[in-house]
């Protein structure tokens, strides 16, 4: 089995990200991109609520779509990837 390393891919990127407060402590993230160049077509999209509970921390839930949508070459050197990553995601937040 041959490695090829000269394959890369590169891709430009636009998106918004959107910042609401409700009070001190709740907040809201809605971000969107997408992109176009070596992949056809790659998107992202996620929602998140973030609860600060200190100055220096917060914890967020929230849920992410990713989608890929990769071509290149043909015949027995094709190679393709076309993926839908969704799911929840929850993680820690530190500020300084």
């Amino acid at each position: 089995m041959l490695v090829d390393t000269s394959a890369d891919w590169w891709d430009g990127f636009a998106g918004v990200r959107l910042w609401t407060h409700f009070n001190d402590t709740w907040s809201l993230v809605g971000r969107g991109d997408i992109g176009n160049g070596g992949f056809d077509v790659v998107w992202n999209l996620s929602f998140i609520l973030d609860y600060r509970f200190r100055t220096w921390g917060s914890v967020f839930v929230g849920y992410r779509w990713l989608d890929y949508d990769y071509d290149s070459g043909s015949g027995p050197g094709r190679y393709a990837y076309d993926a839908l990553q969704q799911g929840p995601l929850a993680g820690i937040s530190f500020h300084w």
